[in-house]
């Protein structure tokens, strides 16, 4: 992917993107992401939230984030787990000022 080519895409999400049963995969993987998150910080271009890093856990944030680039692919993901035993997983969601925006309302987040 070219460098600033995601910052072209406009942040509508196409959730026609998904079959019936993916829509309620993505849910339900929302659901479980949105709870389990334990921090969530402001970032220039997004959001990083994190997690207790349990196999569980990477598994919800793994599927959460195969499906949300299907209906999403103007968010960045990146995915990181801290190095030692008990270390944190993050999820990182960037773009651009409209795609934070969006971020933003979805996730009803307020900084």
């Amino acid at each position: 992917m070219e460098q600033g080519s995601q910052t072209d895409l406009s942040p509508v999400c196409a959730l026609g993107a998904l079959t019936r049963e993916q829509r309620m995969q993505h849910q339900q993987a929302r659901e479980a992401v949105q709870q389990a998150i334990e921090e969530t910080r402001e970032l220039a271009d997004g959001y990083a939230f994190r997690f207790l890093a349990t196999p569980a856990t990477l598994r919800a944030v793994a599927e959460f984030m195969g499906l949300e680039h299907l209906c999403c692919p103007f968010f960045a993901q990146a995915l990181a787990l801290e190095p030692g035993k008990g270390g944190a997983l993050w999820l990182r969601i960037t773009g651009s000022e409209a795609a934070k925006a969006f971020m933003q309302a979805e996730l009803g987040l307020v900084y």
